[in-house]
């Protein structure tokens, strides 16, 4: 199972005069990135390309901690990453009297519920995207989620899955979690079955090439 929901979220500087995802149609912003296989450059790439926005990206900051401090800096006015990742390290940034960024589009498998009024990619593209979209998509769901190893016996998968639906409401964890500054968002082991299953389905070579030729430009 998964105990958090992390959709990656595009947040821009306020000051960049961006208030929804249309203004960068006519508002360019510079994206900061740690690397082509990071939703940090995916995220912007795959917004490029489909809503023909106008974002410039730079590579090579070291993780998500000194990319949001470079976008703080003035380095650059925005970037995607998950949002544990902004609200654990910035917190502040979104709160109405210390705010210093706005979250503009989020892409995952069910909206944040943290961010209700924000838009899902999936939601604003051309349907002809909406494969690739839903196939990235999968990313913070699976990537979040806790498995056995391969060769694991069988016999040990519902008893697990029973512990772990157990462990994400124990008064205990939880307060442990709050601590942590995590947030608890329980995702069954069946659930995550059904969404790596329907991944690999979606992931068949037109959708592939179409999300390299997309991002990649090749």
């Amino acid at each position: 199972g998964a105990t958090n929901q992390t959709n990656t979220i595009f947040v821009v500087r306020k000051d960049s005069g961006v208030r929804k995802w249309q203004d960068m149609r006519t508002i360019q912003v510079i994206s900061g990135n740690t690397g082509p296989g990071s939703t940090a450059f995916l995220i912007p790439a795959m917004m490029k390309s489909m809503l023909g926005l106008k974002i410039k990206q730079i590579a090579g900051y070291k993780g998500s901690s000194k990319t949001i401090l470079a976008m703080e800096q003035g380095e650059h006015q925005g970037t995607a990453f998950n949002w544990l990742a902004w609200a654990s390290k910035v917190p502040q940034w979104f709160e109405k009297e210390t705010e210093f960024a706005i979250p503009i589009l989020q892409t995952g498998v069910f909206i944040d519920p943290a961010l209700p009024n924000v838009p899902m990619l999936k939601d604003v593209v051309d349907k002809k995207y909406i494969p690739i979209v839903n196939f990235m998509a999968t990313l913070g769901i699976i990537g979040r989620g806790i498995a056995l190893p391969p060769g694991a016996p069988k016999k040990l998968v519902a008893p697990l899955r029973m512990a772990f639906s157990k462990m994400v409401v124990d008064p205990d964890y939880i307060a442990d979690a709050k601590r942590a500054r995590l947030r608890v968002m329980y995702t069954s082991g069946e659930d995550i079955q059904k969404f790596v299953n329907n991944a690999i389905k979606s992931a068949n070579p037109e959708v592939v090439g179409k999300a390299r030729l997309l991002i990649f430009g090749k």
